[in-house]
């Protein structure tokens, strides 16, 4: 909310101007000024400087003490007629009300002060004044008025030369881009900021501009320049001695690696920021660091270490430490018993966590914190009390500041309201759930396309280096040539150039016509060469390329004949065995020979389109269970144990053929790769926030190098490859289970190292089925209803996007997404609200409804 984002605003601000000098005034220099303000022999002008400095000592320590100083220093300055005095002392006091957000008092008293100065000619100090109007007005949300006062003052600094001003107003303009979303214009402005800190060697402004840049690239997603600008901050923080910045820059290192799920990485840099900040006793840091480093234990499963980093966070907590830091490590030890099953002591630290939570001036945490009883509640089946909580996050949660609080908040309503079978409701949250996640993705696509746009200007930028550089080339080697050329020019002479010239005249009449013969005749020669060898070159590659084909036909075959070969030896050998032992075996024979052929068959067949399946409600574990039968003869032939970790009744919405054929080709290949006598594990994970369960086949085998890992879904792996190992293979099957698990919505991919054996994943969604609250499939509009037409002027408009809609299927949700996302919906009403109705029918399968809607 606003509030929020004025005191965001107002801590980096001040974190910027903080971090470029001592935090705090030395203790003795403050002693010693009370003495001048409190003697009687000092006179009154060297009172007022000391109360100037006074006032500056206290700025970013103790409010009252600043204003206290501050208006002290007036009341004398005025008496003494001192308007240098007065103007200062204005300055501070419109500083004190700019730091307690009492903006129109602020203004109030930074205009006294640019009268002043102005009277005075202090430039420098007007142009301080300006910035400072800036800022005040910039957090009363008057953005156009801020800015203008920002550039008012860099114009000022430039005019005086003052590069350093200039700089301290790049950052505060980057700094107000970057809130109000022009990401690359904020970019820009911190690194005009940057080259000038190092235009006039500032090391520690240059750490601290590094370190904000890190943040705006960070925000968008960029984590390598991300990366890269904290690395520099760390590096300058370093050479000016500053460790409050460098601790901070380990800090947002260790929030990036978090974030993509490199939790090793992330805590190693948490501990590097914990070390510093210990070192210069800033436990805020200290505190920050203990509970990210809880949370990545918790992710990780380590219990004990996250409970000793919150208690620890909670025992270094003082009263002049953010509230929201103690409500993190109370949250953080309340999802710890939660985990353990500890309820009671699990629901106590939540709702301290929450009554903390709600005496904050951040809307945010409070939300969260909402948010986390509610689930809470949710897990333990008190669904009268989590849907409180869930409304009262909806309640206090600014969707345009904190789309995730409201989308998570609605998808616990969406699950209290399905439990107590209340559909109607259950319908209406689950798509303002969906509406909001949507919205999240369009705002990381935005944020990826603002990364790719300055990825485009800095190349774009780095080309035009290049091409100025070749310009300068360019034009040193013709002067180079010009005065070579004059040179052999008044050498040779005059007399030279005029017997050429009558000798090419001469020739020139006579020997035209022959020359235009001779030039037509090497130009058709030279087209004949051309051709001949433009078609020689042609019969090469056809060439090579049936030589390759017959190469791969051979191959083919002979592992088409290989894979064959096992199930049919296994029914050869049956001589001599009763029909009890004989059938079984045939049949599990037969089954893997119609398993490789399906393989074949499927892989060609979709390859190019959506698998088509027949789902239905099935039990996970009887797949698995019909899976491990129909490949034991494999198993007992090498001695090979299955393990299936899998208990419980676990429901799945899925065609239940296909997803058997999966488990039998992934078995199939991991009793294949491991040694005999050696062990093939499945298991699973369920991920309740998303409703996904993701199984594992692993293996004891060999391992796949890692240059293979990106190519074992590829169609023919193995046949491309027969020569470098022991076991041969078409290599359809792993193609086929990728076709397989993306038309179900899953994903599916491979963990392996050398000498590690390798673990085959994929993910499905545990959700019995797609009915809704009636008990269709599909949730088709009424007949009665009015579906939103297109004018013929709105259908021109995006043509190209309904003839792409109307040859799209309506199961291919994520290609029928992306085109909807080109759409732009602020041409009218109309095509808004006509492209809302059509993301409706997409998302609940509506075919009749979609093929009305797009003609």
């Amino acid at each position: 909310m606003r509030k929020d984002r004025n005191i965001l605003r107002t801590i980096i601000l001040l974190g910027f101007i903080l971090g470029v000098g001592n935090l705090y005034a030395q203790q003795d220099n403050i002693d010693s000024l009370k003495r001048v303000v409190a003697s009687e022999k000092i006179h009154d002008t060297l009172k007022i400087k000391a109360y100037a400095l006074l006032t500056k000592s206290y700025r970013y320590s103790n409010y009252d003490s600043m204003r206290y100083y501050a208006e002290r220093g007036l009341i004398l300055s005025k008496k003494q007629n001192d308007l240098s005095g007065q103007a200062e002392a204005y300055f501070q006091v419109g500083s004190y009300y700019l730091n307690t957000l009492k903006y129109d008092t602020a203004l109030y008293y930074f205009d006294e002060s640019v009268k002043l100065f102005q009277k005075i000619e202090a430039n420098f100090h007007i142009y301080r004044c300006y910035n400072s109007i800036g800022m005040a007005y910039v957090n009363m949300e008057n953005i156009d008025s801020g800015i203008y006062y920002y550039e008012k003052a860099k114009e000022g600094f430039v005019k005086l030369g003052n590069e350093y001003g200039q700089a301290a107003i790049e950052v505060n303009i980057g700094i107000e881009y970057y809130h109000n979303g022009d990401i690359a214009e904020a970019i820009k402005r911190l690194e005009n900021a940057i080259k000038l800190f190092e235009s006039i060697g500032n090391i520690s402004e240059r750490a601290l501009a590094y370190r904000n840049l890190g943040q705006f690239y960070h925000s968008i997603g960029d984590y390598k320049k991300g990366t890269e600008s904290l690395a520099q901050a760390i590096k300058f923080a370093q050479k000016s001695g500053n460790k409050l910045i460098e601790s901070g820059a380990y800090s947002n290192i260790g929030i990036m690696f978090a974030q993509q799920e490199q939790l090793t990485e992330s805590i190693t840099y948490f501990k590097k920021c914990y070390e510093l900040s210990s070192e210069v006793n800033d436990t805020i840091n200290i505190i920050v660091a203990l509970n990210n480093m809880g949370d990545n234990y918790f992710r990780m499963d380590s219990l004990k270490k996250s409970m000793k980093m919150y208690e620890e966070a909670l025992r270094l907590y003082r009263d002049n430490i953010p509230l929201e830091q103690k409500a993190n490590s109370l949250t953080g030890i309340a999802l710890i018993h939660e985990k353990n099953k500890d309820y009671k002591n699990a629901e106590d630290y939540f709702k301290q966590a929450l009554k903390l939570s709600s005496t904050t001036s951040g809307f945010s945490i409070y939300s969260t914190s909402l948010i986390a009883i509610g689930n809470f509640y949710l897990e333990i089946g008190r669904l009268k009390d989590a849907e409180y909580h869930f409304e009262k996050a909806l309640a206090n949660t600014d969707e345009h500041w904190n789309i995730e609080a409201f989308r998570d908040a609605s998808k616990g309503l969406f699950n209290v309201h399905k439990k107590l079978k209340n559909y109607e409701k259950a319908l209406t949250y689950y798509i303002q759930h969906v509406e909001f996640k949507d919205s999240i993705s369009n705002k990381k696509n935005s944020q990826k396309l603002i990364k790719e746009t300055l990825n485009l200007q800095h190349q774009n930028e780095i080309a035009q280096i290049e091409l100025e550089q070749k310009e300068k080339e360019l034009i040193a080697e013709k002067e180079k040539a010009k005065q070579v050329a004059l040179k052999n020019y008044f050498m040779v002479g005059f007399a030279f150039v005029f017997i050429m010239a009558v000798i090419i005249f001469l020739s020139l009449r006579k020997n035209r016509k022959k020359n235009k013969e001779l030039k037509e005749l090497n130009e058709e020669i030279q087209t004949q060469k051309e051709l001949i060898l433009s078609q020689n070159e042609e019969l090469t590659i056809t060439n090579e390329k049936l030589l390759e084909l017959g190469r791969f036909k051979e191959a083919m075959t002979g592992m088409i004949v290989h894979d064959l070969k096992n199930p049919l030896n296994a029914i050869l050998n049956l001589q001599g065995a009763s029909p009890v032992q004989a059938i079984p075996l045939v049949m599990q024979s037969g089954k893997q020979m119609l398993n490789m052929i399906l393989n074949i068959l499927d892989v060609y067949k979709y390859e190019e389109s959506q698998m088509v399946l027949d789902k239905s409600n099935c039990s996970l574990i009887s797949l698995i269970t019909n899976s491990i039968r129909g490949i034991e003869f494999l198993s007992e032939q090498k001695n090979i144990k299955i393990e299936n970790t899998l208990k419980g009744n676990i429901g799945i919405y899925a065609d239940a053929d296909v997803l058997e054929r999966v488990f039998i080709n992934l078995l199939t290949n991991a009793i294949k790769y491991t040694p005999s006598s050696g062990l093939v594990t499945i298991s699973g994970e369920i991920d309740k926030r998303s409703n996904f369960i993701r199984i594992s086949v692993s293996d004891t085998g060999p391992g796949i190098p890692e240059d293979k890992l990106m190519e074992v879904f590829d169609k023919f792996a193995q046949i491309q490859a027969k020569d470098s190992g022991k076991v041969r293979s078409t290599g359809l099957g792993l193609p086929f289970c990728k076709l397989a698990i993306e038309a179900h919505g899953g994903e599916i991919g491979v963990d392996s190292r050398p000498g590690q054996g390798s673990c085959f994943w994929f993910t499905l969604s545990t959700v019995a089925s797609k009915k809704n609250a009636s008990g269709s499939k599909n949730f088709e509009l009424n007949e009665s209803a009015i579906l939103p037409k297109l004018t013929p002027e709105e259908t021109l408009q995006i043509k190209d996007s309904l003839n792409r809609l109307r040859g799209t299927k309506i199961y291919q949700i994520s290609k029928l997404r992306k085109i909807l996302a080109e759409i732009d919906g602020t041409q009218s009403e109309n095509i808004r609200h006509w492209k809302t109705v059509v993301e409706k029918a997409i998302q609940t399968e509506a075919q009749e409804t979609f093929s009305k809607l797009v003609g």
